[in-house]
């Protein structure tokens, strides 16, 4: 027996003796709170749906155990693989440190470190499988290696940061004693080619030499970032290292023999501090080696960590997986032997409960049916103690009762009302029907004994009622038709009337437009005359400007008359033009002032006429108005014209409505008279099929009918 089936059985417990047990107790309990017969259909109802209960909680508490374990089991799963993924991301956030020396990625790490650390306790507390316990304590050491050597590795680090800066350092105070040689030669260049002189020769040798140590730097720096930080290729440094010694030792060698031969002071000193800077430079660089191989050879131990806890993770993710998919085939064997289990206990109760009650039941729907039919001689008459006997013995009463019943409606079929229905109980809704159909046909015959007689009496006086309607109705006819004859007589009259009104009003519109289109041409006139004026007043202001224009131009001719006389003999022909610009501004002036005759002659005619035109456009306007109420007045006649047409029109053919209503009337008084005779025909009828009732005794005690009479015997009929 595996854990998994130890724990089921830790938490369901429970067996078929305790399941028989809490069934018996159950219909114990019901049956003395209850008093119910253990043989009944209810006892047997109440044991199958406490079986099928208990069935089904059992399997629904097994699922719910089952699904909270491989929901446990998922969750440790998901978990491992969420430790690896931490993992995966630790071990790049560390390789971006050693590579780029961010300070943030150690708290990132650190974070993630913590994270990881949670997971791994929320595996070990979800879970206690030894084996998954045993991996996540190893997972657990694991990362606190890993830490430990993080650790190291952020302090080499920064010692190796502080080594490159020590290096660029060096580099610095290196290229600055090369280049100040160099820039001294440059200067003594710059002075000997001022005096056209050339620079020595071995000079030139010391400059192109301190120039290839220059780029010492660019080599060195190439190959640690080249070959060591970014491809982290060791050997291949260290050999490209030695090259680079091997260089730089035989440049020394060179620029020393070069500076010996030149032998001056400055030059000598520069180079032998050079030489220092190298082998400090070599030194820093060793330095640097020696952190990186640490640096990596630790990354190499996280990295093989990271590997056997991610490999841990997996196992932990297997493991789970193993548990669900077993967990998974228990739980389903085991519903599906609780669910056949419940089926078939469930089908033997069954079918012991069916046979018990197939047959009873067959037996009652057959009466059932048969009393559907209307057969009401059948009876069951069972001898059971359950609800069918219990139902037998209700519908062979039910059948008694009916068969009762069905005697006394047969009894008012053939017209005996004198019998009275007894009730079964207050319930007996058939027999309170019967008791008040009784009653109500009762008094309904004796209500139709009362209404023949009336009927009878009525027809009588609606008989010799309708022969005097008939007769004044004729009457009134003759009367109607003189009346027509006049009124249509006067409506011709006045419908001539309102056509000659018509014509009138139309011959007013007519006129009415007329003036008004005469009011408007003499306003329009008004308007054209005052331009006229407005005109006239313009041009006698432009005859005034024509009239001082000559004034001045008679002026300058007098003027220009003068100054050519002062020229003499060159201004005559001035003089005989300005005599000449003088007639014509004298005879402008004579014109313009006679057209200022004219125009003032012309205005005044204007203003006369505009004064007629005026009082002519009052007159007009006097006359459209006239013509207007004329014209409405005989509206008004042609209206009130139509109107008395219209109305005597309505009042011919209300007295032909009145006339057609009449000769109705007087047909209908004739068929009125033709229907109470008939109706007093039927009446007699009535009278004998009522005598095939017996009523009982009326309950206003009425004297018309006594108990066990006929229905028909005291109806008199009243002569035809």
């Amino acid at each position: 027996m595996n854990k998994l089936e130890k724990d089921f059985h830790r938490h369901f417990p429970l067996s078929k003796q305790k399941y028989s047990m809490e069934i018996s107790m159950s219909i114990a309990v019901e049956k003395n709170q209850q008093k119910i017969n253990i043989h009944s259909i209810k006892a047997r109802i109440i044991i199958l749906s406490v079986i099928g209960i208990s069935g089904m909680f059992m399997i629904g508490g097994i699922g719910k155990y089952m699904q909270n374990f491989i929901k446990q089991e998922n969750e440790i799963s998901r978990l491992s693989q969420v430790s690896s993924s931490i993992i995966s991301t630790i071990l790049m956030t560390e390789d971006r440190f050693i590579r780029s020396a961010d300070t943030a990625l150690i708290q990132k790490s650190q974070t993630l470190r913590n994270q990881f650390e949670r997971v791994i306790e929320n595996i070990k507390l979800s879970t206690k499988d030894i084996e998954i316990k045993s991996l996540t304590d190893n997972m657990q050491q694991l990362a606190r290696k890993s830490t430990a050597l993080f650790e190291s590795i952020v302090a080499d680090t920064l010692v190796m940061n502080t080594a490159k800066s020590e290096l660029r350092s060096a580099f610095s105070i290196f290229n600055s004693l090369l280049n100040d040689i160099i820039h001294i030669i440059d200067q003594e260049e710059t002075e000997l080619s001022l005096n056209g002189e050339p620079l020595p020769s071995q000079k030139e040798a010391v400059r192109r030499y301190f120039k290839q140590l220059l780029g010492i730097q660019n080599e060195i720096m190439l190959n640690l970032n080249e070959n060591l930080f970014l491809s982290n290729q060791a050997d291949k440094y260290s050999s490209k290292r030695q090259e680079l010694q091997k260089k730089i030792d035989l440049e020394v060698q060179n620029t020393e023999t070069v500076v010996k031969a030149v032998n001056i002071d400055i030059y000598q000193s520069s180079l032998k501090k050079a030489r220092e800077k190298i082998g400090e430079i070599d030194g820093i660089e060793k330095r640097i080696n020696d952190f990186w191989l640490k640096n990596q050879n630790a990354i190499r131990q996280i990295a093989e960590a990271g590997e056997q806890s991610k490999t841990m993770a997996n196992k932990i993710t297997e493991l789970s997986s193993i548990r669900v998919e077993r967990a998974e085939k228990i739980s389903n064997r085991v519903v599906a032997f609780g669910i056949i289990s419940i089926f078939v206990v469930m089908a033997f109760l069954s079918i012991f409960v069916y046979r018990s009650l197939s047959s009873p039941i067959t037996r009652t729907i057959e009466l059932a049916d048969a009393i559907g039919r209307g057969d009401l001689s059948n009876r069951l008459n069972l001898n059971r103690k359950d609800e069918i006997g219990r139902l037998a013995r209700t519908l062979d009463t039910m059948a008694d009762s009916l068969e009762a019943k069905g005697k006394l409606a047969e009894s008012i079929s053939q017209g005996d009302l004198t019998h009275e229905v007894q009730l079964n109980s207050d319930d007996d809704s058939l027999g309170k029907s019967l008791q008040t159909m009784n009653r109500n046909l009762n008094q309904i015959l004796y209500q139709v004994n009362e209404a023949v007689f009336q009927v009878a009496s009525g027809s009588t006086q609606v008989s010799d009622a309708s022969q005097a309607l008939s007769q004044g109705a004729t009457e009134q006819a003759s009367s109607l038709e003189e009346i027509t004859s006049s009124l249509a007589e006067i409506g011709s009259q006045i419908t001539a009337n309102a056509e000659n009104a018509r014509q009138a009003e139309g011959l007013s519109s007519k006129a009415r437009e007329a003036a008004k289109e005469g009011v408007q041409q003499m306003s329009e006139v008004t308007i054209a005359m005052s331009a006229i004026t407005d005109s006239s007043k313009e041009m006698k202001k432009i005859i005034g400007t024509i009239d001082n224009i000559a004034f001045q131009t008679n002026l300058l001719a007098l003027n220009a008359a003068v100054e050519a006389a002062r020229a003499g003999k060159h201004g005559k022909g001035f003089a005989v033009v300005a005599q000449e610009v003088r007639n014509l501004s004298g005879r402008s002036a004579k014109a313009a002032e006679e057209t200022a005759l004219l125009i003032e002659s012309a205005v005044k005619r204007i203003s006369e006429g505009n004064g007629m035109v005026e009082t002519t456009a009052r007159t007009l306007s006097q006359i459209q108005s006239d013509t207007s109420m004329v014209a409405d007045l005989v509206g008004k006649i042609a209206s009130a014209s139509n109107e008395q047409a219209m109305g005597l029109s309505q009042i011919n053919q209300g007295l032909a409505q009145i006339d057609s209503v009449t000769q109705q009337n007087t047909a209908h008084a004739e068929q009125t008279s033709a229907a109470s005779q008939e109706l007093a025909s039927q009446a007699a009828h009535v009278k004998e099929l009522l005598n095939h009732f017996r009523l009982q005794k009326h309950s206003e005690g009425s004297p018309r009918i006594k108990e066990d009479s006929f229905a028909g015997d005291l109806l008199q009929l009243p002569p035809a």
